[in-house]
């Protein structure tokens, strides 16, 4: 038994499944952050060849140009090697037939015309040539989900789908203006628009007929005023239309282990339920539970496969009975290392960063990274496939995330230190001192997680403009133009948007969620 025989052998069950998920995807080439490496002669020693990484550029051309025996895929380390210097076709095997380009012309049959047509001739510089190659790269990394408009990236629709499924307020053309529950800052009946900036909901405007309008700044200013569950308007779905059917959905309330004063929400299957799932969904969005209510779902995979749909931060819990485990404080983070005072970046510490990503979201941490959601779940998006997280926790780090005292829930843990990878955070130095009294600051390619939910882009799910300000700067990081490391405070100041006036408004509705839900348990 050869050595790659030897570490199928010793693989677990889901190990085997990445496995063979990478290698359906590469089956036909190589795809995503797959690296292609080029076994070249070297031009002294003509028996040595050097195994040398190609970008990504070079790699698809290269696989395209050799047939599948000169060609093998490791998907352990999802690598492709090419070796040019095998023979195409090894001996005993058939070569097949190609017809000779000229002969395609002396055919009988009448050529479309898209064959028949000239082509003019494009002139493309180098710089043009280059700018191009970084384009596809960009186009290879991010595939379809670069669209913002993809409904499978925000199936939250128009405003009055997410005001409806989010915060339960259903736009009417009767009733729909409260001008005594609106408080200071209030917004004019006409003003949708700013509603739809403040709360980072894109929908065409002309849509929205005059009623609507009113009714949608009626949501905004009755919430921004901190209106509690009992004044609200009839137009709320928690005054008496929203019911909560504990028989088809249970749902228990605990004390959160990991945020302080927080309650988690944990979701699953009542007893004599057909869903035989070995772990429940838990939850610390008041808003959030009454969404998976409000969208019928009811086995704990389709939770959760609306839950990523929505970029909605979820765990995937597993019962078990309390241990009374002492929670170790976090060590000091150590993201990609130190660096020098005036440090700046190059496009190898892009790549080592790309590298030091990807080898922690393939670890057993991705698929709770991919959970969190945030701007390292949309980093994870690309390369953590969804499956992982339906198999349910791996138990290879594990946190308590609610316990009651004798039962606890528990699920895969995440340190601060693999997020800080995640979002490329550099230790770089501030004073340039030694030793013990060494001053730095943690700047990074992209907001560490905390950061993120600290800023106006955050929201309460992932929404358009979040990924509108994401890809633009993926392309500038892959082209090489924009480097620039920033630390806390200025990611808070270049993605501050309009958090002072959307934070009121989830922050009353997480507060009307929650009075709602706790009235519903008795």
């Amino acid at each position: 038994m050869d050595g790659l025989e030897r570490c199928k052998a010793r693989e677990t069950a889901q190990e085997k499944a990445n496995r063979l998920h990478l290698e359906q995807q590469n089956k036909n080439g190589p795809v995503g952050k797959c690296k292609v490496f080029e076994w070249m002669q070297d031009e002294v020693v003509k028996t040595f060849y050097r195994r040398t990484l190609l970008t990504k550029d070079e790699g698809a051309c290269r696989w395209g140009a050799c047939t599948e025996y000169q060609r093998f895929y490791w998907s352990q380390k999802n690598q492709w090697d090419i070796c040019l210097h095998l023979p195409k076709y090894p001996p005993g095997v058939e070569v097949p037939y190609v017809q000779p380009y000229q002969d395609l012309f002396d055919m009988d049959t009448d050529l479309p015309d898209f064959i028949l047509k000239e082509k003019p001739t494009q002139l493309v510089n180098k710089e043009d040539k280059a700018t191009a190659s970084m384009l596809q790269a960009v186009e290879d990394l991010v595939g379809e989900r670069e669209l913002v408009e993809d409904p499978k990236m925000f199936p939250s629709g128009p405003i009055a789908e997410y005001l409806a499924l989010r915060h339960g307020f259903e736009i009417s053309a009767t009733n729909n203006w409260h001008p005594t529950l609106h408080g200071v800052g209030k917004l004019p009946a006409g003003r949708a628009d700013l509603v739809v900036k403040n709360l980072m909901c894109v929908d065409d405007e002309q849509s929205i007929q005059a009623d609507a309008t009113t009714a949608i700044v009626d949501f905004y200013n009755v919430m921004t005023a901190g209106t509690p569950l009992d004044k609200l308007p009839p137009a709320w779905d928690v005054v008496s239309r929203l019911k909560l059917d504990f028989e088809r959905l249970r749902l228990q309330c605990f004390p959160s282990a990991v945020l302080e004063k927080k309650t988690a929400y944990v979701l699953r299957p009542p007893e004599g339920s057909d869903d035989q799932s070995e772990w429940f969904v838990a939850l610390h969005s008041a808003t959030a539970v009454l969404l998976v209510y409000r969208c019928g779902w009811t086995t704990m995979e389709e939770i959760a496969k609306g839950l990523l749909s929505y970029r909605i931060p979820f765990r995937t819990v597993v019962e078990c009975r309390s241990r009374n485990l002492v929670k170790v404080p976090a060590g000091k983070t150590r993201g990609l290392g130190q660096r020098r005072l005036h440090f700046s970046p190059t496009v190898e510490d892009i790549y080592d960063y790309e590298d030091a990503r990807e080898e922690v979201l393939q670890s057993p941490c991705g698929r709770a990274i991919l959970m969190q959601a945030g701007i390292a779940g949309r980093l994870a998006y690309s390369i953590v496939p969804e499956y992982l997280v339906y198999d349910g926790p791996n138990f290879v780090h594990t946190e308590v995330v609610c316990t009651d005292g004798e039962v606890d829930f528990i699920d895969d843990a995440v340190t601060t230190d693999q997020l800080d990878v995640v979002s490329g955070v550099f230790l770089v130095d501030t004073d340039g001192t030694a030793g013990a009294a060494r001053m730095e600051a943690h700047k990074s390619f992209w907001p560490k997680q905390s950061t993120w939910f600290t800023t106006g882009y955050a929201g309460d799910q992932w929404l358009p403009p979040a990924e509108k300000w994401f890809i633009p700067h993926l392309r500038s990081l892959i082209q090489g133009n924009n480097f620039e490391l920033l630390n806390a405070t200025e990611w808070r100041q270049n993605l501050s948007r309009n958090v002072k006036k959307s934070r009121p408004v989830f922050a009353n509705s997480e507060k009307v969620a929650a009075e709602f839900i706790r009235r519903q348990l008795g």
